[in-house]
């Protein structure tokens, strides 16, 4: 990486935290390289705030990102994220809004170079000035990326293998960094040496390993979901495998050693096939996550379990309508009530924002779609950011895209 291009991404951080520290309550916007930011006119910022707003419709291909899968990552006081359709060549795009404006920056199309990835679902990381993702597809064989972004330009530090090289392959999950060893983590939905799935380590020079291939039953197999790190140790989930087939919760040390801590379908009601990965919430001990199918109505569940995988219990049973179904995102907390997005459900049978009380009473903050404009289909965690909620839906909004009446949208509400 030229010294010039590190002074550069560097230079434009330090003038979106200026911008951030001096601007008395303004609203910013990304400047013309994506990072550096600039106010947003008076007239341009939103004067009254009820409950629930969509900030940004994403337009499609070619001017434009489509399907935003990804969560989204603050920096700066500005919101990063990925679309995995839309762009230059339709493969995909990275993106940064300010919170409180209309106006979203395209930064990246995938797909400009030949080792370039393709169709990311991950959201990024900021790490040292820089943003750094996987791509589910694309790379030299196909089979997905790791990429770094700096001044707009991502650099494929990575483009995995496959089965046959014992390589991870199609990553969907964001990355987790763990500073102590200034190394990332991450997992594959397949590949690895028997072609179920892998969690690989990679330095920010881009040397990668696999360190640990899923088997199958009655280990875990296919991790749809990232990995997150506690004391050392990283927690993740598999849709499928373990005892019953029906997914797992795992752990694994940074040296590649694994251990299945909860197999789902251990009883009548209990959750299965989670997706998404689980988390332990600022003053909590325990893992927190979900399920999306199973339950006592097979609409998913959200469940707790302690890092040992003793304690599990299933918090809340998602109902039949108009409750919210299949939840595929993370749980994110706020003072100890659990927020989530369901993909179905909802009285509009569209998906839905809900809250979980520490007594676990349940309440939907948000059906999609609420209005013509609206997203529909939320699939990641919802991000924190001065006391608000923000988070993507995969359809819906103001765009005009064939198959799904709109080409996503990013939204905020109030917890």
């Amino acid at each position: 990486m030229k010294t010039s291009d590190l002074k550069r991404f560097a230079f434009g951080v330090c003038v979106v935290a200026a911008l951030a520290a001096c601007g008395g309550g303004s609203i910013l916007r990304p400047g013309p390289d994506g990072i550096s930011a600039v106010r947003v006119p008076p007239t341009e910022q939103r004067r009254v705030r009820p409950a629930y707003g969509v900030i940004y419709s994403f337009h499609g291909p070619r001017s434009d990102g489509e399907t935003p899968y990804s969560s989204l990552a603050v920096v700066n006081g500005l919101l990063y994220g990925t679309t995995e359709v839309g762009g230059k060549k339709n493969t995909g795009t990275t993106f940064a809004i300010s919170p409180g404006s209309t106006k979203e920056s395209h930064l990246y199309s995938f797909g400009g170079a030949s080792s370039d990835g393709a169709y990311p679902k991950a959201g990024v990381s900021y790490v040292s000035g820089m943003l750094y993702g996987t791509t589910t597809e694309g790379g030299t064989s196909s089979y997905g990326t790791v990429f770094a972004i700096m001044s707009n330009q991502p650099k494929t530090l990575h483009s995995f293998e496959g089965k046959s090289s014992g390589d991870g392959a199609n990553p969907a999950a964001d990355l987790s960094y763990v500073k102590s060893n200034d190394t990332f983590y991450g997992t594959t939905q397949t590949g690895g040496k028997h072609g179920l799935g892998a969690v690989f380590e990679i330095t920010s020079s881009g040397v990668e390993k696999v360190i640990y291939s899923f088997k199958g039953k009655p280990d875990g197999y296919t991790p749809i979901s990232g990995l997150f790190n506690s004391g050392g140790t990283l927690y993740g989930t598999t849709e499928l495998g373990g005892k019953h087939n029906e997914g797992t919760v795992y752990a694994i040390s940074l040296s590649g050693q694994e251990s299945v801590i909860y197999s789902f379908g251990e009883f009548k009601g209990d959750g299965e096939y989670p997706r998404a990965g689980v988390r332990t919430p600022p003053g909590k001990v325990a893992l927190y996550g979900t399920t999306y199918n199973g339950g006592t109505s097979g609409k998913g569940t959200v469940f707790e379990i302690s890092t040992n995988g003793t304690g599990y219990q299933v918090l809340y049973n998602f109902g039949l309508y108009p409750d919210a179904e299949n939840p595929l995102g993370e749980i994110t907390a706020i003072n100890g009530t659990l927020y989530g997005t369901t993909a179905h459900g909802g009285m509009h049978r569209k998906g839905s924002v809900f809250k979980l009380t520490s007594s676990n009473v349940e309440t939907r903050l948000h059906d999609f779609p609420s209005d013509p404009g609206d997203g529909t289909g939320p699939a990641r965690r919802l991000t924190v950011l001065n006391g608000m909620l923000y988070g993507t839906t995969r359809y819906g909004g103001k765009g005009k895209c064939p198959g799904y009446g709109g080409c996503g949208t990013i939204f905020w509400v109030a917890p």
